[in-house]
Formats: C-alpha cells, sequence, structure tokens
C-alpha cells in the first residue's frame, strides 16, 4: 500500500486519486444543496396556491357582506403577522388568491408551476392577457429562466441576453403607456476576464434606438469604462480596509 507523501508542513499532500476523490464529494454536496434549494422554492409556490385557494373558498362563505373579502383579507394579516412574523402584508396575501384564481387547475400547479419561483409567478401574474401569460411560463421554462438579470459577475451567456430581452418585453407589456418611449434593457456583466455592457433593444425599436437614443445615451464601450472604473474603485477601497 502506498504511503501519502507529507509537506514540509508535516501535512498530507493529498494523491490524484483522492483529489479526485475530494472534487467528487465536492459535487455530491452541490447537487445536493441544489435539490434541497429547488425543493423548498417548489414546496413555497405550493403553499402560496393552497393558502390562495382557502382564501377564495372562506371568502364565498361571506359574499352577502359589503367588502368581507378585503376585511378578510386584512384580519388574516394581522393574525399571521402576530403568530408567524413578517411575509403576511395583505398584498402578499392578496398575490396568493389571484395565483390560485388565474391558475386553478391541481394538475397545472404540479407541473409547470413546480419548476418555476414565485418571483417569476408573481410578475407573469400581472399580465392580462391569458395567451401572454402562457408564453412566458412556456418561455421561462424552456429557457431556464430564473433569476433578474441586472449585474453579472460570471462569463455572459445566450442564455443571459434572452432572458433580459424577455424582461423588456415584458416590461412593455405591464408598464409601458401608450406614449411611452421603447424600453431598453441595460446587461451589465463582470467577470475576472473582462467586462461587457449591451444594450438590449426589440427588434420593433432597433432602428429608433439607432436614430434617437444613441445620440443621448453613453456607448457600450462608454459604459463598459465607467464600470471597470468603479470596480477598481472597490477593490482599492477594499484592499485599504485589510
Amino acid at each position: 500500500m502506498a504511503i501519502p507523501a507529507k509537506s514540509n508542513q508535516g501535512t498530507v499532500v493529498p494523491s490524484e486519486n483522492e483529489k479526485r476523490f475530494f472534487a467528487d464529494i465536492s459535487q455530491i454536496l452541490a447537487e445536493g444543496r441544489k435539490k434541497a434549494h429547488t425543493a423548498v422554492k417548489s414546496a413555497m409556490v405550493e403553499t402560496y396556491w393552497h393558502i390562495g385557494r382557502r382564501i377564495f373558498e372562506q371568502e364565498q362563505h361571506g359574499r352577502e357582506r359589503a367588502n368581507y373579502g378585503d376585511h378578510l383579507l386584512v384580519n388574516l394579516s394581522r393574525y399571521l403577522s402576530d403568530t408567524l412574523g413578517k411575509g403576511f402584508s395583505v398584498a402578499n396575501l392578496w398575490n396568493f388568491r389571484q395565483f390560485y384564481l388565474i391558475w386553478p387547475s391541481d394538475g397545472f400547479l404540479y407541473t409547470l408551476c413546480r419548476e418555476m419561483s414565485w418571483s417569476h409567478l408573481r410578475l407573469i401574474m400581472r399580465l392580462d392577457s391569458e395567451k401572454s401569460r402562457e408564453y412566458y411560463l412556456n418561455e421561462t421554462r424552456a429557457q431556464g429562466w430564473s433569476v433578474r438579470i441586472d449585474l453579472k459577475t460570471q462569463k455572459l451567456t445566450h442564455q443571459d441576453i434572452g432572458q433580459i430581452d424577455m424582461y423588456v418585453r415584458m416590461f412593455d407589456d405591464l408598464k409601458r403607456g401608450p406614449d411611452d418611449n421603447p424600453t431598453i434593457g441595460i446587461i451589465l456583466c463582470a467577470d475576472k476576464e473582462e467586462t461587457v455592457v449591451k444594450y438590449s433593444v426589440l427588434s420593433d425599436n432597433r432602428q429608433l434606438f439607432a436614430s434617437k437614443y444613441k445620440l443621448i445615451l453613453p456607448t457600450e464601450e462608454e459604459l463598459t469604462a465607467e464600470l471597470e472604473r468603479n470596480i477598481r474603485y472597490l477593490r482599492e477601497e477594499g484592499k485599504a480596509e485589510d
């Protein structure tokens, strides 16, 4: 049997086989944590749906009373906040109720919704059109979109660009008024090797962006330089504190 070598400090230097073993254990732990995180998110989405259903059912018992639903949510919010703590505002409870009313099917809950985060579902719920909601649900699941992209600290991928394009389109659908200019998204990506800044403009608005916005907005190169300057400043500040 081979005897592991020792370093000058007296610690055992792992063999190549042991290094692979360590990497395997790390990978197992990472996968386990990811599954646990996904399971928790799935359980919470399911919980919110059931709360919404129970609220709706309770409202039906008091239909003859004026503003019963409003009083019910206020009283429920107070009770849950007193007994369980934060996270049960009237607005949140209303979102749970809307979640159930928009997607009342058990089958839908146990398929698509279990693969999505509550933050995405809450955003998609604001769309008035069922067709629009269905489109964004399918795109989110198909493309693996799960977090909002504002500032990335890893390499920029095609998935990131596709995700910000989706947010631009959703903002147009949800917030943009008839007299507003087209929405523009900005991706700021700063990893250890390079800094990248990209504008996201829907294809229908690219001509307007080129003729109007580019005259007043900083270029991607200018934004990149500014981002790099701020990164250097923060690094220097961190060294000064050390």
